[in-house]
């Protein structure tokens, strides 16, 4: 019977073989697929890791803003300590006019920051660079007390030492009738400085604060 429908002889489960065999190829083409999906999850693994380890922490995100606001602060000292703090203007003329009957009186008529401070507003541009560029490079901890002190001496200076000269005609007021004193550039610029320098200083604390929870939260 089975010779009569043409089977060869010892073929009597052709459909099973060839289930079988088609069974057999499915599991060679998964099992050489194996090592290609097992290196494509390396890889995805790898590419999410390296993501993970070029992320700085939370704690650590505040350096770049820590940076800027210092060296602003550290410019702005320079800036301020060059300009005018304190200025007098006389009956809508400039005080530059009595120079000629008053050279003495004539030399209140703007105040300098480098007459006002001998230098010491540039000094503090140097303590601010130098406070931005250690927590650069990772010293948090005096960087951040440094950058407080320095805004806090900045701030002194501005709303103690001039902040009263710039209310103030002096003898130029005694002399010459309508003589007013106002507030220079300089005078703003080193209020901002300071103001920048606290800010600064307060981020690295912060920061600090932060990065021992991230660093228990991470592990």
């Amino acid at each position: 019977m089975v010779a009569e429908l043409g089977r060869p002889p010892g073929d009597e489960f052709p459909l099973s073989k060839r289930l079988l065999t088609g069974v057999g190829l499915r599991l060679e083409r998964g099992r050489s697929e194996l090592p290609w999906k097992s290196r494509r999850a390396s890889t995805i693994s790898g590419s999410m890791q390296a993501r993970a380890a070029s992320t700085p922490p939370p704690g650590a995100r505040p350096i770049g803003a820590v940076v800027v606001l210092a060296l602003l602060a550290a410019l702005l000292l320079v800036v301020a300590e060059l300009s005018t703090i304190a200025a007098v203007e006389v009956a809508g003329n400039s005080c530059e006019v009595i120079n000629d009957s008053s050279p003495d009186l004539a030399d209140r008529c703007s105040l300098s920051g480098w007459e006002r401070h001998g230098g010491a507003l540039l000094f503090l541009a140097v303590v601010a660079a130098a406070g931005g560029i250690a927590v650069r490079r990772g010293n948090d901890g005096p960087a951040g007390a440094v950058l407080l002190v320095n805004g806090a001496v900045a701030l002194g200076i501005a709303l103690i030492g001039d902040l009263p000269e710039t209310n103030e005609t002096g003898a130029i007021g005694l002399n010459f009738d309508g003589a007013t004193a106002q507030a220079g550039l300089g005078f703003y610029l080193e209020l901002t400085a300071g103001v920048l320098c606290l800010l600064a200083g307060l981020l690295v604390l912060i920061r600090a604060r932060q990065a021992p929870a991230a660093a228990s939260s991470g592990s």
